[in-house]
Order: C-alpha cells, then sequence, then structure tokens
C-alpha cells in the first residue's frame, strides 16, 4: 500500500513540475513579446495556422445559428476578430488559387469552373504562399485537400513550397475509403498512404496536424495550412455526431454532425498549439471556401443564394482571426471588405516581410486586422464572363442571372426549375425554420443593382433608380474584363495514367 501511495505522489509531483514549467515557459513568452513590442523592437515572426472548411454555410455554425454545436470554433470566433465582409469565389479551385498566389481567378485563368482531377492545373508562374514564407524562415506543411492540379509533378504541394503534405489532389472523395471513383487518393508527401483502417478523413488529418505541431520546433516559425475535407459531400459522419441531430432529417444531421466532427478537430488542433507553447505568438485564420448547398445539407440563411451563385450566399464566407497578443480589438466585428487574395500579402505582412506591396490583386490587411487601421479594400469581383458582378464600395451590380450557369465554359450546374428558385432564394434549414424559405427569381433585365449597406439581403433591385451608378460599375467590369486572362488550357489524363487505380500525378511529364 506504501508503495502505491509513492508511486502516486512522484507520478503527481512530476505532472505539477510540468504544468509548472509549461506555464513558466508560456509567461516568458508573453512577457518577451510585450517586452519586444514596448522597446520598439520587431517581435519574431509569428507561427501561422490557416484552417479552410469546405462547403461550410453561413448559417452553419453556432454564432449564426444557436442549433449547430461548434463550441470550439465559437470560442475562437468571439476571442478574437470575425470579419462579416470575407469574400470567396463561389467555387472552391478559384477560391483555393486566389489564398495561395494572391491574385484573382480571372488573372489566374481558373475564373470559370473546379479542377477535375484529369484536366487543369495552377499554373508554374506563379510563386505561392508556401515558397515566399519559406523564403522568410518558415516550415510550411499541408494537409488535407490539394485541388489545384497534378498533370505535372511540379504542380503538386512538395514542389510549391510545402516542406510537406498529407492528403488528397483531388476535389472530393470519400471519407473513409478515399477514393474518388476508381481512384485511391490519399498521399504522405510524394508517396501513396495506405490507410488500411479506412480513418475517418477529419480525424486523420487532425492526427497528422497534431503530429506536426508536436514535432515542431518553437524557435521556427511554423505555417500550417489546414484544408480539411469537411464538410464537402459525399455526406458521412460517425454516428454519435449525426445523433446529435436526430431530430433532424437524414441529410441535415448527417451535415450538421460533421460540422461538429470538424470543431472537435480543430479544437484538438488549437490543444496541440497551447501544449507545444505555439499559442503564444500565434495567428489562427478559419475561412470556407464558398457557400453551403441546400441539397448538400449547408445553408446560408439569412443571405440570399447557394454556392456556385453570385449571390452573397455563395461568396460570402464565415471567416475569423484569431492571436491571444497579435490583435488591438479582440471580441470583436470587422465590416470592412476581404477578398481570399489579400491572404497572401497580409501573411506575409504578419511575418515581417517588407516586400508585400507586390503587383498583385490582393492588398495587405495587416495593419486594418492588428490595430484596427482604415480600410484599405474598397471593390470586390464575384466573376467577370457570363454572367459577372462586382461589388466598389455598398454598390453591388450583377450582370446575368447570378443563381445560374457560371459562363459557356461551365453548363453543368445549369439550375431548372425548383432547383433555379432554390439558386436564387433564401433557404432556411429545418432547424431554423423551412417556413422561413423564400423562393427567388433570376434578375429580369440586363443588370442589376443592390445596396449591400441597406440591403445586405438582396431583396430590392434599384437599378432603374440610379442609372449613373449602373454605369460606373459597369466601367469596372469592363475594367476587369480587360485585364483578365485566358481560361487554363486542359491537360487531360493520359490514358495510361487513366487506368490506374490510385490518383498519380505526372501525365505531363511523359
Amino acid at each position: 500500500m506504501k508503495s502505491k501511495i509513492k508511486f502516486l505522489f512522484v507520478v503527481i509531483t512530476v505532472a505539477s513540475l510540468v504544468v509548472t514549467v509549461l506555464t513558466l515557459y508560456r509567461f516568458h513568452t508573453q512577457l518577451r513579446l510585450l517586452t519586444l513590442k514596448l522597446s520598439g523592437q520587431n517581435p519574431p515572426p509569428p507561427h501561422i495556422v490557416f484552417i479552410v472548411a469546405d462547403d461550410l454555410g453561413w448559417s452553419d455554425v453556432s454564432w449564426h445559428n444557436p442549433n449547430i454545436i461548434t463550441p470550439n470554433l465559437e470560442k475562437l470566433a468571439r476571442s478574437g476578430l470575425i470579419l462579416n465582409y470575407s469574400y470567396v469565389a463561389p467555387r472552391c479551385s478559384p477560391t483555393r488559387a486566389s489564398l495561395l498566389t494572391g491574385y484573382y481567378p480571372h488573372r489566374i485563368g481558373l475564373q470559370y469552373q473546379v479542377i477535375n482531377y484529369g484536366d487543369r492545373s495552377l499554373p508554374l508562374t506563379f510563386d505561392l504562399l508556401p515558397r515566399r514564407l519559406k523564403d522568410l524562415g518558415y516550415a510550411t506543411h499541408m494537409v488535407g485537400k490539394w485541388h489545384l492540379g497534378l498533370c505535372s509533378w511540379k504542380h503538386t504541394p512538395t514542389y510549391r513550397g510545402f516542406d510537406s503534405f498529407f492528403g488528397y489532389y483531388s476535389g472530393r472523395e470519400d471519407y473513409y475509403t478515399h477514393c474518388i471513383g476508381n481512384k485511391y487518393d490519399l498521399n504522405f508527401n510524394t508517396e501513396v498512404f495506405n490507410d488500411t483502417k479506412q480513418q475517418y478523413s477529419t480525424f486523420l488529418f487532425r492526427d497528422r496536424a497534431v503530429e506536426i505541431i508536436k514535432e515542431h520546433d518553437p524557435s521556427v516559425p511554423l505555417f500550417l495550412y489546414l484544408p480539411f475535407q469537411a464538410v464537402h459531400g459525399t455526406l458521412t459522419v460517425p454516428r454519435e455526431y449525426s445523433k446529435m441531430y436526430s431530430h433532424l432529417h437524414h441529410d441535415r444531421a448527417t451535415y450538421s454532425g460533421m460540422v461538429t466532427a470538424m470543431d472537435e478537430a480543430i479544437g484538438d488542433v488549437v490543444n496541440a498549439l497551447e501544449q507545444r507553447g505555439l499559442s503564444d505568438n500565434m495567428l489562427l485564420v478559419f475561412l470556407s471556401d464558398n457557400g453551403g448547398r441546400p441539397i448538400k445539407g449547408g445553408y446560408n440563411w439569412p443571405l440570399r443564394g447557394i454556392k456556385n451563385t453570385l449571390w452573397e450566399g455563395g461568396t460570402r464566407a464565415v471567416n475569423f482571426v484569431y492571436s491571444k497578443t497579435l490583435l488591438k480589438e479582440t471580441s470583436s466585428v470587422s465590416n470592412h471588405l476581404m477578398n481570399a487574395a489579400d491572404w497572401f500579402p497580409t501573411f506575409l505582412a504578419a511575418a515581417g516581410s517588407k516586400d508585400v506591396d507586390l503587383d498583385m490583386d490582393g492588398v495587405n490587411q495587416w495593419d486594418v486586422i492588428s490595430k484596427g487601421g482604415k480600410p484599405v479594400r474598397s471593390e470586390h469581383v464575384y466573376n467577370i464572363e457570363g454572367r459577372a458582378a462586382i461589388r466598389v464600395g455598398e454598390y453591388k451590380l450583377i450582370k446575368g442571372d447570378p443563381g445560374f450557369q457560371l459562363s459557356e465554359h461551365q453548363p453543368v450546374f445549369d439550375f431548372i426549375g425548383r432547383a433555379r428558385k432554390m439558386a436564387n432564394g433564401w433557404i432556411a434549414p429545418q432547424d431554423i425554420g423551412i417556413l422561413k424559405t423564400k423562393f427567388g427569381k433570376p434578375i429580369s433585365k440586363k443588370y442589376g443593382l443592390f445596396n449591400l449597406h441597406k440591403d445586405p439581403l438582396e431583396e430590392h433591385d434599384i437599378s432603374e433608380d440610379f442609372p449613373d451608378i449602373v454605369e460606373q460599375l459597369i466601367g469596372r467590369l469592363h475594367h476587369h474584363m480587360n485585364i483578365s486572362v485566358p481560361f487554363v488550357k486542359s491537360t487531360p489524363m493520359s490514358a495510361e495514367y487513366s487506368k490506374l487505380k490510385v490518383m498519380t500525378p505526372g501525365w505531363c511529364d511523359k
């Protein structure tokens, strides 16, 4: 009995010492950062954790909809800075391309559609964010969804600036088998990763992120890019999560469970950052790549529209910034405009780069975010060909049907019948109340104009009342059309590679 008590005493003593050491280390780190700030010296570059959710709707987080269970995300959002007008493209590849290049999709050649696994790739002429951060001394790691092409090995993550890559190349796949069609797509660096246990990808990616954090040297700045597969279809989640929403219909219950599982995974990643002592000098950004799709369980109510549309519901993203030490304004909301392309120069500025006023579309928003500075963006381009839209200040101009096809290059997502009414409507999920749903009609004229300050839900077309503003915004649209580049040419997967059972880059290298 005495030996057991002695052993227990030793365990408690060691645990107490570990907690004391970690507490002193964190206090020392915070004190050092404060001393550097007060003395006017430059603090060490922050660790940057960039988390991207896939197809997460506006009403699919608890601070917009209390029926969704996301305690970890809400704690971070409400302790940080919520970016209320953060814009992305209406589909995922264009958004991801902007995030990592700092350019608008129409300046990259990816303005129309997603990259299918056997066609296009993000051009090699663009220097990506991880490579620029490596030049500043960062360790760079990616975990999750790539979706920016793989026709050549040079187009894949570890050839474009990431020290390591664990994830998949394509845009969607099964959460357990990691297959898209008959192709297996899960990789570690340049090798196939054989997941014999068929683990749920949200937790598989969490575990890899935690592993990176635990093995990371805190004296080296870390860039961790974590684009989850969640909550893109197919709809599937371990049953204990969907059971939390058993009162909802199957698709909404499953989708909501997927959101909660992702929230839990992010909580585990944040805990790992805390335990490793990285969170005291850390910038964490959470963003959705586009709006939700009701047919796949995701909703954007009360905003109008869905994924693949140019309404606010398809393009205004859930977004927040969290940091213990780097934000002047915390527990606050910003209504300044943010564009996906802005994250490239903003992260570089946060990392201490002096070369941030680059010839790119993204603008450096670091002073706006960290110091509450004056707004630096007044314009957002939604799309520029076929159907098109632009926002300048409070006004948004739409050309064509914002809930119809992207352009002549993209007929596959034409909405017809009831789906078209949904695409142009205000669609409420069951947990908010389906009676609040209103179907919408396309714009009946060539151009529609909305004042997003007075009419954030885009209910009133005022184009006939303000023809001069319509003409001004048409001029800005034409400007962007004139500087756009041709759509990236297709590089179809060869017959040899099409027959392979594993997603394999390199047919352009042959």
